[in-house]
């Protein structure tokens, strides 16, 4: 949860950033912006993905890794066949379309090889917010894309505190067993 906390206010910091920051600094890079925007989404994908995949190699599944990362490969040459027609835009979609397949596939293996432990619920709840900040600059505008990214980013936060605050140690030793198993 906390992981997904960290990349979700990064990722949707930089995605409200990049306009203005491109604009300053690299004007000529203005048209880019909506393909940064897009590569912002992978970010976060990626991350999700490093922390699936360390569950494969803690658990001595790094064959699971590899196949699905090998097949989402093969599909992100297949989309960017097919989207390049739409420029950077089109590519930044195809190979984001692509990495998360490879988190949604790396997230549901990891959670089968934790019992079901949430993985997948964490990294979805990751999407959907930085997908409807995506959502918000496209059709809303600015401002209410940042009083989006501020109440979700507050909610996030504030749950992850709360996770954090339990006393893990007045739990009986079969909840324990249940929330962190060992092994």
């Amino acid at each position: 949860a906390g992981v997904v906390v960290l990349l979700v206010v990064a990722f949707g910091s930089l995605m409200l950033l990049v306009r203005p920051a491109i604009s300053t600094f690299l004007p000529a890079y203005e048209p880019a912006v909506p393909a940064f925007r897009i590569l912002m989404l992978q970010g976060y994908l990626y991350g999700a993905q490093a922390v699936a995949i360390q569950v494969h190699v803690a658990t001595d599944r790094v064959w699971r890794a590899t196949a699905a990362t090998a097949a989402c490969a093969g599909v992100s040459v297949l989309l960017n066949v097919f989207l390049i027609r739409f420029g950077l835009v089109g590519a930044a979609a195809a190979t984001t379309v692509a990495v998360g397949l490879s988190a949604l596939l790396l997230s549901i293996s990891a959670d089968q090889l934790l019992r079901g432990r949430a993985f997948l619920g964490f990294m979805m709840a990751g999407i959907a917010a930085l997908g409807g900040l995506y959502a918000l600059l496209l059709l809303a505008g600015v401002w209410a894309a940042w009083l989006y990214f501020l109440v979700v980013s507050a909610t996030m936060v504030w749950y992850l505190s709360r996770l954090l605050a339990i006393n893990w140690r007045a739990l009986p030793a079969s909840a324990r067993a249940y929330l962190a198993p060992r092994g």
